[in-house]
């Protein structure tokens, strides 16, 4: 699984993939990621400190908070300052 989102107004990459090996905690499994990195105008990281970060166990999990957080960036909740300070 490999979502990508460009938030183009806002220079910020939406990306959600299913990671490698699993990153749970307390027999919790996060197998899916989602992170929003700083991006030039035609979608290329540019960064890959990123500015916010969510786990899931599962695949619609992962789907539904990747389009929660391209919500939260679109209205300004997650923003590049939060990288720049």
């Amino acid at each position: 699984m490999r979502i990508q989102t460009h938030v183009k107004n806002l220079n910020l990459l939406v990306s959600t993939v299913r990671q490698p090996m699993d990153h749970g905690y307390d027999g919790i499994p996060l197998w899916y990621e989602t992170m929003v990195f700083p991006a030039d105008d035609s979608g290329t990281i540019t960064s890959y400190s990123g500015l916010h970060c969510d786990r899931y166990t599962t695949a619609e999990e992962a789907e539904e908070g990747h389009k929660k957080m391209v919500e939260m960036v679109e209205l300004g909740a997650i923003t590049q300052r939060e990288h720049d300070d």
